[in-house]
């Protein structure tokens, strides 16, 4: 394990999860105004159906003529009705943003937890080299003392493992002796007989 490596992985971890966090905040910020804009719209929706009444008064008390009162509530009625349209958008857009902060917390969880499992191996290293079960070399490979665990193998420790095994695992067989041995005419024709055949 290599301490600086770890140390870098850790600080890219906090430096990413504090900026995924700035985003967080700014998204929770960003529920809020939506929030407070499907709020806004609704009281507007009210208002303008409050308004519609007003008109309907009116007309009743001969403020208004049937044609002005006709016109003046096709307005107010379209007020009322793009009020409850941006109230719907407002409240999809609210929707998709509580999406955004779910999806973004469960990602600062996971940045956090994997610096956190980083600190904890840097840590166990670090009283693995004190308590002197791991003993740093002078060119800068790690030897483990008696006593102590080996840390695992490498990938090219690995593939070699591998290749040694199946080399010995590969032992010639009668078939693969009577392919390295020259073929007899007899042997040749007995052969060819046998592919004619089938």
């Amino acid at each position: 394990m290599r301490i600086e490596k770890a140390e870098t992985k850790i600080a890219v971890a906090s430096e990413l999860g504090a900026k995924i966090e700035d985003i967080l905040e700014a998204a929770k910020k960003e529920v809020s105004r939506w929030e407070g804009s499907v709020s806004a719209f609704s009281q507007a929706s009210k208002a303008c159906e409050a308004l519609g009444e007003h008109v309907d008064r009116d007309v009743t008390d001969g403020v208004y003529d049937l044609e002005v009162a006709k016109v003046v509530k096709r307005y107010v009625d379209r007020a009322a009705q793009l009020t409850k349209n941006l109230m719907a958008q407002a409240e999809n857009n609210r929707i998709s943003t509580v999406g955004k902060v779910a999806a973004l917390d469960t990602t600062v969880q996971v940045v956090a937890k994997y610096r956190d499992e980083e600190v904890g191996r840097v840590s166990a290293f670090r009283a693995a080299l004190a308590s002197g079960q791991i003993k740093v070399e002078d060119g800068g490979g790690m030897s483990v003392a008696d006593g102590g665990v080996r840390p695992a193998r490498s990938i090219k420790e690995q593939r070699l493992a591998e290749a040694a095994a199946e080399a010995k695992t590969a032992e010639p067989t009668v078939e693969a002796a009577a392919a390295t041995e020259p073929e007899t005419p007899r042997a040749k024709r007995t052969r060819r007989k046998r592919v004619a055949d089938s």
